[in-house]
């Protein structure tokens, strides 16, 4: 992409730097997989800076794999993505996390072997009480084990360790899986009051219409090796509501599940998300 059309999509300022309100990521005629057929492809999207999306739909559709491309975990077979401008094809996981990218994969986040404090003393210097300001459960147990934690403290560790390197962009691999309903709803919460506080954008590929609902202010349906590339505004806390107008948008039946889904989930008290 020339230099001239990169400033189309992201902007400057006259200072040369990019503007806080253009876009914070681009993706052109993007493509993921190994072989073909690839598992997604022909994706055009942008992310708002200082926003929070979700992609939803079906297990194995595409959604973690996704946000693996972006962290440069699984190859572009064609296109790119630009993150502030700077392209993302072909750049290696660490360069992309030195660029502000954060990413909590769905499983294996934490080092079991590794005590909670352990964990940031590989990010940066500041005070335990400060990497885990957020998440006061965290507190008492510095130097507990990862290994030894239950899952929900796991996954809190998870999200801290992410954010101790001071992201930008924080790309969350179905957060709530196998979590108790009082830890999403605490989870929920605390990436809410997060953003609020820091402006940092989310992507959020998850399951949980609930979650969705409270945190999110758009959502993508993602289909089999297919990217829906509307935007669907969360003018709703119903998970209810929330499956109809996504399943409206959808072209298949598959979405029954993530009705039935909105139907058991208990909603959660947060108030109205923010952003």
């Amino acid at each position: 992409m020339t230099s001239s059309r990169l400033t189309q999509i992201f902007g400057k300022t006259t200072s040369g730097r990019f503007m806080p309100d253009a876009p914070i990521l681009a993706c052109q005629q993007w493509a993921l997989g190994y072989d073909a057929p690839t598992v997604l492809s022909g994706i055009n999207w942008q992310l708002a800076a200082q926003s929070i999306v979700a992609l939803v739909g079906q297990n194995g559709v595409g959604k973690s794999s996704f946000l693996k491309s972006i962290m440069g975990l699984m190859p572009a077979v064609q296109g790119d993505c630009y993150f502030q401008g700077q392209s993302l094809a072909k750049r290696k996981t660490v360069d992309i996390a030195r660029l502000d990218i954060a990413y909590v994969p769905q499983d294996n986040a934490v080092f079991n072997q590794l005590t909670v404090a352990e964990h940031f003393a590989l990010v940066n210097q500041l005070p335990i009480e400060v990497n885990l300001q957020h998440f006061p459960q965290l507190q008492r147990a510095p130097q507990k084990l990862a290994g030894k934690l239950s899952g929900g403290q796991r996954q809190q560790l998870a999200i801290a360790f992410a954010l101790a390197s001071s992201p930008l962009l924080l790309l969350l691999d179905e957060p709530s899986a196998n979590i108790q309903p009082s830890i999403v709803e605490q989870l929920t919460e605390t990436l809410s009051d997060i953003h609020q506080q820091t402006g940092l954008a989310i992507i959020l590929a998850e399951q949980n219409l609930s979650m969705i609902s409270q945190l999110a202010n758009t959502a993508y349906l993602i289909e089999p090796e297919r990217f829906i590339e509307t935007p669907i505004p969360i003018d709703t806390t119903d998970p209810k509501q929330l499956s109809e107008a996504l399943s409206s948008l959808s072209s298949l039946s598959t979405l029954s599940a993530l009705s039935d889904l909105a139907g058991h989930q208990t909603g959660l008290t947060n108030p109205a998300k923010r952003g």
